[in-house]
């Protein structure tokens, strides 16, 4: 097979992972791609957020917990994960004895020579990772610039992945919130139903499965007093008349990245 269509396969492989919502199996899939670019024999990759380990990923260890804890702050503190982090950049171990950015923390320590890359967005590291083999001065500058280059690809996919888990777990906490509202409540996004609670639904006959706003009766009149008391400011109120003796006061908020949120309080 050619360099570059293995390479083609890698990338296909990356991109696919963009698919998936579980951080961790992305995360070890990175890993396991990564030992294969760099023919590594050892792995470990540390997602990084304000400067603090999220998740890690360890394929060279069978440490219990608290050891693997002790070695990752270790790496991180005094080794060359740490240097990495600090400096913003990659670097090559060849023969980790004579290298002293590499902190050996016990004697059954399997690395002969090293790579650590990190994994950046728009200067900020995402994670570090760490690619060892056995065998000295098997690392050179060729595995240097193809760990560097699979790491700029896989930072990309792992935070596509990291935003994608945190607007949805933003969502379910937005759900849980509005639930507890118990007034009708409703955000749309131009004529789409985002979300609508049970008290929306009951009291404006708005179908729980209705996705598009104007195909309701309720739902044209609210686009057409909308589109009448729009301005510049992110909020505004109406009146609301459902039936008749039934009516509302209508305020809106314009929730960013969301929607426009409405508010029905009953006159």
């Amino acid at each position: 097979m050619s360099i570059a269509l293995y390479e083609t396969q890698i990338h296909d492989l990356l991109y696919a992972l963009t698919r998936s919502d579980n951080i961790e199996q992305v995360l070890k899939e990175v890993v396991e791609l990564a030992k294969k670019t760099t023919d590594a024999e050892f792995s470990s990759l540390y997602l990084l957020e304000n400067d603090k380990i999220t998740h890690h990923i360890l394929t060279s260890t069978g440490d219990f917990p608290e050891v693997a804890r002790y070695k990752i702050q270790q790496s991180m503190k005094d080794g060359m994960a740490g240097w990495v982090y600090r400096h913003k950049q990659g670097a090559l171990a060849s023969d980790v004895t004579i290298d002293e950015r590499w902190v050996s923390i016990d004697n059954n320590d399997p690395f002969g020579s090293v790579v650590v890359v990190p994994l950046m967005i728009q200067n900020r590291i995402l994670a570090i990772l760490t690619l060892g083999h056995s065998q000295k001065r098997f690392f050179r500058e060729y595995h240097m610039a193809k760990a560097a280059n699979f790491a700029e690809r896989a930072a990309i996919i792992v935070e596509n992945v990291r935003l994608t888990m945190r607007n949805r777990e933003l969502g379910n906490s937005f759900v849980s919130l509005f639930n507890e509202v118990e007034q009708p409540l409703l955000i749309i996004d131009n004529d789409e139903i985002r979300y609508s609670n049970q008290v929306a639904v009951n009291e404006l006959s708005i179908e729980k499965e209705t996705t598009v706003f104007s195909e309701s009766v309720i739902g044209r009149k609210i686009i057409q007093l909308i589109k009448a008391n729009t301005n510049e400011a992110s909020t505004s109120s109406f009146t609301l008349e459902v039936a008749e003796g039934n009516s509302y006061t209508v305020k809106t908020s314009l929730l960013q990245n969301v929607g426009l949120a409405l508010l029905f309080s009953k006159i």
